[in-house]
């Protein structure tokens, strides 16, 4: 279960967040993209808890950026697919709760 769960958060999330719902605001926001779409994405994250706001805030503005540079996805889902899975093995573990 917890795999396929793992799997379909990153993929899922990164379909919708830089596959689909970034292009958008490219539209509107054009340079200042990964701005919008970085705090857009924090905030989406706020009910994991202040913690993993504040170790991710890079991460939040960086992978947007690089999307928006490259025009390309698969960046962010390796990366975000490495932090996740520190994320998911503590939780595994119980090394996070």
């Amino acid at each position: 279960m917890s795999g396929r769960f793992f799997f379909f958060n990153i993929f899922g999330e990164e379909f919708l967040w830089r596959g689909y719902i970034q292009p958008r605001q490219e539209v509107l926001n054009k340079k200042w993209t990964w701005l919008v779409h970085g705090s857009f994405w924090a905030v989406w994250h706020l009910p994991m808890g202040l913690d993993l706001i504040y170790s991710a805030i890079p991460i939040f503005f960086i992978l947007p950026a690089v999307v928006q540079v490259r025009k390309n996805t698969a960046v962010a889902i390796v990366v975000h697919f490495v932090f996740g899975a520190f994320g998911f093995l503590g939780l595994a573990l119980g090394l996070v709760h």
